[in-house]
């Protein structure tokens, strides 16, 4: 559930906050002779309203609009993780496999894909409609991969490209997956735990 320096914030709009300059309300807390946690204000200073009770405090945090706003915000947050998370996976597979990147960023790639698809996959490859894949083909035929063909480029390209592809839908699952289980989480007392078992499945990709 929220803290009461967020519950104090939200009912009293005048009241900035902890440790900020202007503070004008600090609350602390304690333990009885017990053992039971209390709290006990330290400072409060908010101009036009007395210093309410925790039991106020807990029955305005406990209200319906109290609730959705507090839930809304917590869901804000946790879908700015999720995304957060996915740009960086995307990152990463960036980083791990640049050359599956130098495929899908270059659209030229993707259609002569289709189109070599399209004919059947020929080993032939049109030197006219696939300029760009001969000279590919041709500086790694020269340099690193001698005797490299047209349509052997085109292989390793498609390869390549379902690799990418693979990668980027484990990364649009697991986001849509965390999103969704975030959209229908229920402001409440569990909401923290559900928000937070939704962002623990994302794990790695």
């Amino acid at each position: 559930m929220p803290s009461y320096a967020d519950i104090i914030k939200a009912k009293y709009p005048e009241a900035r906050g902890n440790f900020e300059p202007g503070t004008n309300f600090e609350v602390a807390q304690s333990l009885d002779d017990e053992g039971h946690e209390c709290h006990y204000f330290l400072l409060w200073n908010v101009p036009g309203h007395e210093q309410p009770t925790f039991a106020e405090l807990d029955a305005f945090a406990a209200s319906p609009e109290y609730l959705a706003a507090w839930g809304a915000r917590l869901k804000a947050e946790a879908e700015k993780t999720v995304n957060d998370w996915a740009n960086q996976a995307v990152m990463g597979l960036k980083i791990l496999e640049p050359e599956l990147f130098y495929v899908a960023m270059v659209s030229n790639i993707a259609f002569r894909l289709l189109e070599w698809s399209t004919l059947g996959k020929p080993e032939e490859v049109d030197p006219i409609r696939f300029v760009v894949t001969h000279a590919e083909a041709q500086a790694y035929s020269e340099t690193s991969a001698p005797g490299m063909t047209p349509a052997d480029l085109l292989r390793l390209q498609e390869q390549k490209w379902n690799q990418m592809q693979q990668g980027f839908a484990a990364i649009v699952y697991k986001r849509r997956v965390a999103l969704e289980k975030i959209k229908l989480a229920q402001p409440g007392e569990g909401l923290e735990a559900e928000l937070a078992a939704a962002l623990a499945e994302l794990g790695g990709v």
